[in-house]
């Protein structure tokens, strides 16, 4: 038990000191071939990059022969030189992938650093978001061609996957929302839903807006009618406000029938919707 202890505080060490000599190491340029140097200028990656990136945690992404790999801080290459696009995001993840037809697009994957395909490359944006990879699929139908190229229709579809490459949320909505770290309103069609960033789903596509939460409720509208719900996904005040503002320091500012009041959190009427904007907000200030 001891011997295996001080094993894992070596290779605990090992990592650490390739860490942070990594850190150290900064691309450099000479006769249009990269390399790296130290902190004290010393070469310790002789120059032979088409292009180099300052390292990121133990990884760099370099150039060779037009294609990107990567390497670690002895030169050694862990991802081979094969990729049109290529960049390091963490826990050992690269995003890789390879041009499309068009000008400046990539079809995008995930892979890690053994190089093991983690999501196939089919992508056309991959974003980390809050540990979480919101991926963006696109759907192009070709309407016509010019002497520039092509016209197309081009549709988004957006999904979210785990680090390890797990399917969180099916690549098939319109667009996402993220409200909080953990939280998210989902659009399809003309209608949003609030979920979980781990895929719970909470409320139906029933909103036409779901807003920002503050004071833990989130503004909603359903037709022309404003409510609120929680975090939970509940609706916990009414849809029945012509306008409604979110909540600030415990109170919004609520419209019916032309006419201005104030609401606490728990939908009770502070002042009734009875005043002008104006003279509402006079009163606001003095809560």
């Amino acid at each position: 038990m001891k011997t295996k202890s001080i094993f894992l505080i070596a290779l605990t060490l090992i990592f650490c000191q390739n860490y942070l000599f990594s850190q150290d190491l900064k691309p450099f340029k000479t006769d249009s071939i990269w390399g790296y140097k130290n902190s004290k200028g010393i070469i310790t990656i002789i120059p032979q990059f088409q292009y180099a990136s300052k390292f990121s945690e133990k990884f760099a992404v370099v150039a060779q022969n037009n294609l990107l790999g990567a390497i670690d801080s002895i030169s050694e290459t862990v991802i081979p030189f094969k990729y049109e696009y290529l960049k390091y995001l963490k826990d050992n993840k690269f995003i890789f992938g390879y041009r499309t037809k068009y000008f400046g697009e990539y079809k995008l994957g995930l892979i890690n650093s053994k190089n093991e395909i983690l999501i196939e490359p089919v992508y056309r944006m991959i974003n980390l978001r809050n540990n979480i990879l919101e991926t963006i699929k696109q759907i192009d139908s070709v309407t016509g061609t010019t002497f520039a190229g092509d016209i197309r229709s081009v549709k988004w579809k957006y999904g979210l996957h785990s680090l390890s490459g797990k399917e969180i949320i099916p690549d098939e909505f319109d667009y996402i929302n993220w409200l909080e770290e953990s939280l998210i309103a989902l659009s399809k069609g003309d209608f949003q839903a609030l979920f979980q960033s781990n895929g719970t789903k909470l409320t139906d596509f029933e909103f036409v807006v779901i807003d920002e939460f503050k004071d833990n409720l989130s503004k909603v509208r359903k037709g022309d009618k404003y409510g609120f719900i929680n975090k939970q996904g509940v609706l916990v005040i009414p849809i029945i406000f012509d306008l409604a503002d979110p909540f600030e320091i415990g109170y919004s500012k609520i419209r019916i029938n032309k006419k201005w009041g104030i609401i606490n959190t728990k939908g009770e009427f502070i002042y009734q919707p009875k005043f002008s904007f104006k003279k509402m907000k006079g009163k606001i200030k003095t809560l």
